[in-house]
């Protein structure tokens, strides 16, 4: 029996590229969907990285701030995404081609071949060019500004298994898209769940600021401390270096002291 195409080690039967390395091709054109709309948000003015610049249109003249680089990268994938529908099609293809010309439209024609990528002569190319061109426009959008943490996405997959990827949003949209299998989130909701999971957590003044501000909630450790010293906030733990500790729903309730919808205090 033959080994997979990528020196990766695993056995193969009627392929070049193993199931295992298949998989991740599979995972990274998954999450080309998600990734075609954060893309556009990171371009334009809607969300800045700090590496746009200014330029204006030659008809107006109104400057246009842009990101570059996250143009370049999305350029990129898609030179990439067309080049593997070509050689693909150049290579097996028969009747009518039927590929969307935009990112998601290729990366779905790709998902619909997978014989046809894994059992191309330069399966091992595909595989890593795919992966990479993806992880660095993925990597261009995760320096935008205004991304917030909600915490691994948890829907139920075909296979009875449970999605773990990471799962992202944006403050000035009110759902959120895994980009793994692309499921919908309402974000307030997500944040209401994840201060319900915290609510009995410790943490010192500078953490549970962090922790807050992530969940949509803004107290300054300052503030935190102040509460402290009028006696409001007490003190619950002390970590491994002697800090105060204080309990989250403590902070909360005081934020918050006729709000029992955590919905509210996330939005």
């Amino acid at each position: 029996m033959s080994t997979c195409i990528t020196n990766c080690g695993r056995p193969v039967e009627d392929a070049l590229l193993c199931s295992g390395c298949w998989g991740e091709v599979e995972q990274a054109l998954r999450s080309v969907s998600w990734l075609a709309d954060e893309l556009e948000v990171t371009i334009t003015k809607q969300a800045r990285t700090g590496r746009g610049i200014g330029i204006a249109t030659r008809a107006s003249e109104t400057p246009i701030l842009f990101n570059a680089e996250a143009r370049d990268r999305k350029d990129e994938l898609r030179c990439t995404l067309v080049g593997w529908v070509r050689v693909l099609w150049e290579h097996y293809g028969t009747g009518r081609f039927d590929a969307e010309d935009t990112l998601e439209g290729l990366a779905s024609w790709l998902l619909r071949h997978p014989s046809w990528c894994r059992m191309h002569p330069a399966a091992d190319e595909l595989w890593d060019e795919l992966r990479d061109s993806i992880r660095r426009a993925v990597a261009i959008v995760d320096l935008a500004p205004g991304r917030i943490y909600l915490a691994p996405c948890t829907a139920d997959l075909e296979d009875g298994e449970m999605c773990r990827e990471e799962l992202y949003g944006r403050e000035n949209r009110s759902t959120a898209r895994c980009r793994a299998c692309g499921t919908e989130w309402d974000v307030n909701a997500r944040r209401q769940w994840m201060l319900a999971r915290v609510h009995h957590e410790h943490a010192n003044s500078v953490q549970l600021s962090g922790l807050l501000a992530a969940l949509g909630v803004e107290a300054a450790p300052s503030t935190i401390r102040t509460y402290v010293q009028q006696g409001r906030l007490k003190v619950r733990s002390r970590d491994q270096r002697g800090k105060p500790q204080y309990r989250v729903g403590d902070l909360l309730e005081i934020l918050f002291p006729t709000d029992h919808d955590l919905t509210k205090t996330a939005a």
